[in-house]
C-alpha cells in the first residue's frame, strides 16, 4: 500500500476497527475496508462505496502516514523556569526504618542494596528535613496549591519530626493552600497522633489487604505477628476523630498478593464497619520490579481478578443489578469511560515533536528527598541508582539529569517513532533504570508489557460502545 497509514488494526466479534495514531481515535469500519487496510486485499478490489468511504477518510485526515519528526519532550526548554517556582508536592522520606516486614515489600526483601535499598536504621535529621522544606518553598513559590508528603519506612516511627516539618511548614506557607499527605500502616497511630493528624488535615491512605487471614499473611511484625488487630483499631478511632471529613480524609489501600485468594481478600467489605461507612479504597497488584524473587500469578488469581472488573462493567451499563463489587471498581469504571470519551474525540493531528514514554516532569508534580537530602522524581524509583537521582537540596536540581529523563525515548527513538502505542505509553524513566546510566535494552524489553496495556484500554473502549449499540464511530 502506497504511503502506508499510521494505524493499528482490531476486530471484535461485531465489527471492524483501527486506531489512527496521527488522530489518536477509534474508527469503525466495514470488512472490505479493513482487509483492504490489512493489506489483504487491493484498492481496486473494494467496491465503488467503500472506495469513496477510504478517500473521505483520507480528506478529514485519517489514514495519514505522518510520523513525529522529532523526539523531544515538549518541556525540556521550559524546565529551568517550571522547577524554579512551579513545584508541587514534597515527599520527605522521614525514616527507612519500619516495624512491619511486610512480604512483598522490595525494602524489606533484602537485596543487598543491588536491585533497591534494604529497610535500615536510618532517620532524616530536622537539618535535612529543614532545608528540603526551605527547598520545596522556595521553588513553589508562583504555586497556590503546594502538598508535603511523608514517607517511610512507617513515617510514623518519626512522629516528632513530622510534627516539627508541619509546624515549621504551616508558618512557612502561610496564606497558601498547604496539604499534608501520609501513607501509613497504622500500628502506630495512638489516640495523640490521630488527633495531630485531624486537626492538621492530613490525607491518609493507611495499607490494609483484606481481612485478618488475608492481612496478617502479608503484613507482619518483625516477631512474626500479625498486624491486622491494631490497624482495624487505628482505622476507626481515625474515622470516628475526622468526623464528615472522614470520606476525604481517610482512605485505605489494598494490595492484592497473587499468593492470597481475592474473594477473600474482598470479604473485608463484608465488615459492619464497611457497610455503614463510605470509605474510600484504592487497591494494586503487588509489584515485584525491584524483588529478587519474582513472583508468580497463578491463573485463578487473574481469572478472578478480571471478572471482578467484568462484574463492574456489567453493573456500570446496567446490565445486571444488584451486583456488589469493591468500591474501587467504581473508579476502574470511571477511567474506562473516560478512556472512552478520550478515545472518541480525538486531536486534530500528531504534533511535529513528540516523547513517547509519557514520562513525568521530574520535580514538578512532585520531588522525593531521601533521608541524605538526595533528590529523585518520586518515591517509586529505586534510591541506589544514579541515574534516577535528580539533584539534592544541598546543590539544587541537576537540569541534565532531569532532561535525561524527561528524554528517555530519545535512546531507543527509530523504534518509538513507528509504535502506534507511543502517544500513550506507559515507560516512565523508571524502565529504562541501568543503575549508573539510562539503559535502551532495558526500555525496549518492556516494550511489549506497554502495548499490550494499550490494547487492553483500545478493546476495551470498544467492548463499552457495542455494550449499548452496534459501534458506529465514524468520522
Amino acid at each position: 500500500m502506497k504511503n502506508k497509514p499510521f494505524i493499528k488494526l482490531y476486530r471484535s466479534p461485531r465489527g471492524f476497527y483501527f486506531y489512527d495514531v496521527n488522530r489518536d481515535t477509534i474508527v469503525g469500519i466495514n470488512e472490505s475496508v479493513y482487509y483492504y487496510l490489512s493489506e489483504t486485499c487491493l484498492y481496486e478490489e473494494l467496491n465503488e462505496e467503500d472506495k469513496a468511504y477510504v478517500e473521505h477518510l483520507r480528506e478529514k485526515g485519517y489514514l495519514s502516514d505522518k510520523r513525529v519528526s522529532e523526539i523531544k519532550h515538549e518541556q525540556t526548554d521550559e524546565i529551568e523556569e517550571m522547577l524554579s517556582s512551579q513545584c508541587h508536592q514534597l515527599i520527605l522520606q522521614v525514616t527507612r526504618l519500619c516495624n512491619l516486614v511486610c512480604s512483598y515489600c522490595p525494602y524489606a526483601n533484602k537485596t543487598d542494596n543491588v536491585l533497591q535499598r534494604n529497610h535500615e536504621n536510618k532517620h532524616m535529621s530536622w537539618e535535612v528535613a529543614k532545608k528540603a522544606i526551605d527547598f520545596f518553598a522556595e521553588h513553589s513559590s508562583t504555586y497556590d496549591s503546594p502538598s508535603i508528603s511523608f514517607y517511610g519506612g512507617e513515617p510514623l516511627i518519626e512522629f516528632e519530626l513530622l510534627k516539627k516539618c508541619v509546624e515549621y511548614s504551616e508558618e512557612l506557607f502561610l496564606g497558601k493552600n498547604l496539604s499534608f499527605f501520609m501513607t501509613t500502616n497504622a500500628t502506630l497511630m495512638s489516640d495523640e497522633i490521630i488527633d495531630f493528624l485531624a486537626e492538621h488535615d492530613f490525607k491518609l491512605l493507611i495499607s490494609m489487604d483484606g481481612p485478618p487471614s488475608i492481612h496478617d499473611i502479608n503484613r507482619k511484625r518483625s516477631d512474626g505477628t500479625g498486624s491486622f488487630a491494631s490497624v482495624f483499631e487505628a482505622l476507626k478511632k481515625a474515622y470516628k476523630r475526622y468526623g464528615d471529613n472522614a470520606a476525604l480524609g481517610v482512605e485505605i489501600n489494598m494490595v492484592l498478593a497473587p499468593n492470597n485468594d481475592i474473594d477473600e481478600a474482598f470479604s473485608l467489605f463484608d465488615n459492619e464497619f464497611f457497610r455503614n461507612n463510605s470509605v474510600g479504597v484504592s487497591s494494586s497488584v503487588a509489584d515485584d520490579e525491584y524483588l529478587e524473587y519474582k513472583l508468580e500469578y497463578p491463573s485463578e488469581f487473574k481469572a478472578k481478578y478480571n471478572y471482578y472488573f467484568f462484574l463492574a462493567f456489567l453493573k456500570s451499563m446496567k446490565l445486571v443489578e444488584g451486583i456488589d463489587i469493591p468500591e474501587f471498581y467504581n473508579q476502574s469504571m470511571f477511567m474506562l469511560k473516560r478512556n472512552y470519551m478520550q478515545y472518541k474525540r480525538g486531536i486534530n493531528s500528531l504534533p511535529d515533536t513528540g516523547c513517547p514514554g509519557g514520562p513525568c516532569v521530574p520535580g514538578h508534580t512532585k520531588f522525593f528527598v531521601n533521608v541524605y537530602g538526595d533528590m529523585f522524581p518520586c518515591e517509586r524509583v529505586s534510591e541506589i541508582s544514579k541515574c534516577m537521582k535528580i539533584g539534592s537540596i544541598y546543590d539544587g536540581f541537576d537540569y541534565d539529569a532531569i532532561k535525561k529523563q524527561m528524554n528517555v525515548s530519545q535512546q531507543t527513538s527509530d523504534k518509538c517513532r513507528e509504535c502506534y502505542a507511543q502517544l500513550h505509553c506507559s515507560l516512565c524513566q523508571a524502565y529504562s533504570d541501568g543503575g549508573d546510566e539510562l539503559v535502551s535494552e532495558r526500555r525496549l524489553a518492556n516494550c511489549k508489557m506497554s502495548c499490550s496495556r494499550f490494547d487492553s484500554i483500545l478493546k476495551t473502549c470498544i467492548l463499552f460502545k457495542e455494550t449499548k449499540t452496534h459501534y458506529t464511530w465514524r468520522p
